[in-house]
């Protein structure tokens, strides 16, 4: 968990996140969850009872369009989340070829469209090549939309502190 508070602090210091405060890890999550819950049912995008499901949202339509950088963050956080929660199991080869037989590309795409079953499968699987390969899309999607704010090096530092290792 110390990683999650390297990379909340790192969003932080870079306007992708709110400042952490004195809130403990549990309860940061938790606010920004709600933050993040309370701007996409302000924008009628999903609806109540989907709040479990916000971050798989966001990572899912950060690939087709521009975001916020708060939702932006939220997204990071989700990605960084889902990589500290793998338990040993499936293959990734089994994971993607499901994420290909639904038409998802991305394992947070695959989450939003499947639910809690899909995120049973993947909570199993070591699927960290695929979740480095989604913070890349969604990262150069959104350096499509504002170079500036989405920097190479901007990316390279955050996926040294989820995946811990270089690109």
């Amino acid at each position: 968990m110390d990683n999650l508070s390297a990379i909340i602090n790192f969003l932080s210091e870079h306007g992708f996140l709110y400042e952490k405060m004195e809130l403990t890890l549990e309860e940061y999550i938790s606010m920004t969850e709600r933050k993040a819950v309370d701007l996409i049912l302000k924008n009628r995008v999903l609806t109540a009872g989907d709040e479990a499901r916000i971050g798989f949202y966001i990572r899912a339509k950060a690939l087709d369009e521009e975001i916020s950088k708060f939702e932006c963050g939220v997204a990071v956080l989700s990605i960084a989340l889902s990589v500290n929660s793998q338990i040993q199991g499936e293959s990734s080869a089994i994971i993607a070829e499901n994420m290909r037989s639904k038409g998802c590309r991305t394992v947070g795409e695959f989450l939003f469209f499947t639910g809690p079953a899909g995120e049973r499968i993947v909570k199993h699987s070591d699927l960290t090549g695929l979740f480095r390969a989604e913070l890349a899309k969604i990262w150069k999607k959104q350096a499509s939309y504002n170079p500036s704010t989405y920097s190479n090096d901007i990316r390279e530092r955050l996926s040294l502190l989820i995946f811990g290792q270089e690109d």
